[in-house]
């Protein structure tokens, strides 16, 4: 008995070790991200003359602070101490400092640990309950500020774990009144509701006419039908943009240049694939595209086909073993690049950003981290690939305070409402609208996630994340220049943001049955569909 005391008690004293360590790798992580992009920032604000006549604060105390030598002030005020600022009641104070939101409804990372991906959750749509709380803190300290309704309105989605320039004062109850807020990317000048949505009106081809065009197409290139699964191919519905992307030179759409060059990407995501289901439907597509794709569309050619969202529909079991030697033997029999994204329901590492799959499962295709910034040569560009774990969790900081907001359903329980609904209901009138608000939060989040210069803000605090130092940080986004920002989403959607930036929501094909193709230069986009 008094050994398993002591062994008991030795147990303990490792768990509280163990704890200790992981709070201080917490700590890390934020002074990494503040170390990274304060810099960011500091040159913002030094480079806009609207803030000429800003001080620049440490927080040292949740009362005291200290200036930045980089400040924009006359020699004579530098060394003015900061109680005289806060007396004079000014608006002129910016603090640089990472925020955080408490409320009752968000846990954080301290909370018993739970898998990123688990069926049987209680589902949580917002974090903004009872006693919100904002604060900011930065190396020196931690105060308590107070938002005002312009910032609400102008900034619904601030998350925990933004490094943000915060413009205000301090109030007669020493309370720092935030009546301003600088992002660190220059991309918060994007008025979404401005931009171009890459939309037109679909053209279906029958199956009858892709039936007769697969088989004319067959024996005119002389490719034998037993090589391709023609019984699945003639299942395949095209809805098709009405505007044939090689007939397309040099055009001006609604102001945005269109070059005659392209990069094709198809995205499929969260296909689901078991020994049963979907895994024939993959290889319709791949033998699609290899074989019939490239010769109907010369033009149009597949560049490369990237898997993402959930790609296993179990992870348990034998079979997935099987699974995985079939999927291998299957990507080796095709010439087109094939890149793996893994999401939260797959075989990798349950915190973020998940590793991509082991180079022993898959030798024959190329894997990347989820979410990462992925580099694409030909474009000597990157995309933002994501499954959309740090979408759903920027999106449960929805501001919920504003009275335009308090008596509507959170953004994410209308997202669940559609995909539970999106396999009976026909399209309509409200089924439209409810695709509108969702693209419009959608894209609200992916540029709150660009304008932080970090992939996954929301981490360690309410999602789980690896630790990292201020050089090896995985979610900085930094000087890379962002061609696209693509994510898992129920339907697809295309938003040319800028010239050189797409935003991509990209269709679940275990609801929809559909994948996607864009051109990553000009933002075109396909829509290619099973039908039963």
């Amino acid at each position: 008995m008094k050994e398993f005391i002591q062994y008991t008690t030795h147990k303990m004293k490792k768990q509280k070790i163990y704890e200790a360590k992981f709070e201080l790798q917490y700590n890390k992580i934020y002074i990494a991200r503040l170390k990274n992009i304060t810099p960011v920032i500091t040159v913002k604000i030094l480079n806009d003359h609207k803030y000429d006549n800003c001080f620049i604060a440490d927080i040292e105390s949740s009362t005291d602070f200290t200036l930045h030598p980089e400040n924009k002030i006359a020699k004579s005020n530098k060394n003015r101490n900061i109680e005289a600022l806060k007396n004079d009641n000014r608006k002129n104070l910016i603090i640089i400092g990472v925020f955080f939101l408490h409320s009752c409804e968000k846990p954080n990372v301290f909370d018993e640990m739970k898998p990123l991906y688990d069926e049987f959750a209680k589902p949580l749509y917002t974090y903004y309950g009872e006693n919100v709380k904002y604060f900011i803190e930065d190396l020196k300290g931690r105060i308590e500020i107070k938002l005002s309704d312009k910032c609400l309105m102008e900034y619904p989605l601030l998350v925990t774990g933004m490094v943000l320039g915060f413009v205000g004062f301090f109030d007669s109850l020493n309370i720092f009144c935030v009546n301003d807020i600088i992002f660190p990317s220059n991309y918060d000048d994007i008025l979404l509701d401005k931009c171009y949505k890459l939309h037109s009106d679909i053209e279906n081809i029958s199956r009858k006419e892709i039936e007769a065009l697969n088989s004319r197409t067959l024996q005119e290139n002389n490719i034998n039908e037993n090589d391709v699964n023609k019984t699945d191919i003639k299942n395949l519905k095209i809805e098709d943009n009405k505007d044939e992307r090689h007939e397309i030179t040099s055009k001006n759409v609604d102001g945005i240049n269109i070059k005659g060059d392209n990069y094709n990407i198809l995205f499929i995501s969260n296909i689901l694939v078991d020994l049963k289901n979907n895994f024939h439907k993959l290889q319709v597509l791949l033998d699609y595209f290899e074989q019939i794709y490239s010769i109907i569309h010369p033009k149009q050619k597949i560049d490369e086909i990237i898997i993402f969202g959930n790609i296993f529909s179990n992870i348990e079991g034998d079979d997935l073993y099987k699974l995985i030697e079939k999927l291998s033997a299957l990507f080796s029999l095709y010439r087109i690049k094939i890149t793996l994204v893994p999401a939260n329901g797959d075989p990798t590492t349950q915190i973020l950003p998940q590793e991509k799959f082991h180079h022993k499962i898959f030798k024959n295709v190329h894997s990347v981290d989820n979410p990462s910034i992925y580099y694409i040569p030909s474009l000597k560009s990157n995309c933002i690939l994501s499954s959309n774990t740090n979408i759903i969790d920027v999106l449960r900081y929805e501001n919920r305070t504003l009275n335009k907001t308090a008596h509507e359903l959170p953004i994410l329980n209308i997202l669940d409402d559609f995909v539970k609904n999106d396999t009976v209901t026909d399209d309509s009138f409200e089924k439209e609208k409810q695709k509108s608000v969702i693209s419009k939060y959608f894209y609200n989040a992916m540029k709150v996630i660009i304008n932080s210069e970090c992939l996954c803000p929301s981490c360690p605090d309410t999602l789980k994340c690896v630790p990292y130092s201020e050089k090896n940080d995985p979610f900085f986004i930094g000087d890379k220049d962002i061609s696209a920002f693509v994510c898992c989403a129920p339907f697809s959607n295309v938003l040319k943001v800028r010239d050189n930036l797409l935003f991509v929501l990209v269709p679940n094909f275990d609801i929809t049955n559909e994948v996607l193709i864009v051109d990553i230069k000009c933002g075109m986009q396909k829509t290619i569909k099973f039908t039963q």
